[in-house]
């Protein structure tokens, strides 16, 4: 192949790669603040919402690293053209080498982008994230009223003019950090029982819980209990 030909096809494949990636990030944007529109009608999906987010900027990364090093890849090509243009097995192999992380580059990227723009994208982030929840030995219900006593715990301190009525579970947790009534650690906890109480009121297939998440909601309510 002539060196015209290998420097067109090594300048256009890095803009295609960078163009589709730029995609990918506008709607990751839009589906960010579409989840967000959802946590403000919606301030129980916080938790949930703020892991599916999560989920996002994980695979957004692995397609953006992936991108980058193939973009990187073709910039090396293209600064050898007149070399790749000899035709010896090793320029061959580097050729080869071109195409094929061209291909998975941009398949990687183009499913990334389908996935994001998807109406559904939330829904299904959700519904595999209940599957992580799913099994365990305490029953729902139980976990269920065992969460509404901590809950009624939290909002009643201070008494009756606690604006505790009035803010969001997380920011009480929050509260309960800086005051130093919780750890840092039990605040995590807090958050994972949270979801789990959320997926469980959103409709999701969990009937069962594992009893490491009901024993944490426990010990921490008796510890709040306790130190107010």
């Amino acid at each position: 192949m002539d060196d015209n030909t290998l420097y067109w096809l090594f300048t256009t494949a890095p803009q295609a790669i960078a163009a589709l990636v730029g995609v990918t990030f506008t709607g990751m944007i839009f589906m960010v603040g579409n989840i967000d529109n959802r946590v403000k009608v919606d301030s129980t999906l916080y938790d949930i919402a703020e892991a599916a987010k999560v989920a996002m900027y994980k695979n957004l990364k692995v397609s953006a690293g992936f991108s980058l090093f193939v973009i990187i890849y073709d910039l090396i090509m293209i600064s050898s053209v007149k070399w790749i243009a000899t035709g010896t097995v090793f320029s061959d192999i580097l050729y080869c080498g071109f195409w094929a992380l061209n291909i998975s580059s941009l398949a990687v990227v183009s499913m990334y982008v389908f996935q994001v723009v998807s109406p559904n994208y939330f829904d299904s982030v959700v519904k595999n994230m209940s599957v992580r929840y799913k099994g365990g030995s305490v029953d729902k219900d139980f976990f269920l009223n065992n969460f509404i006593e901590f809950e009624k715990l939290v909002r009643g301190i201070g008494g009756a003019n606690s604006r505790n009525e009035y803010m969001s579970l997380p920011e009480i947790n929050n509260m309960l950090v800086s005051d130093g009534i919780i750890t840092k650690q039990e605040a995590r906890q807090l958050s994972e029982v949270r979801k789990i109480r959320n997926l469980i009121v959103h409709g999701h297939d969990i009937d069962k819980i594992d009893k490491v998440y009901n024993d944490a909601l426990l010990h921490i309510t008796d510890k709040i209990r306790k130190a107010v």
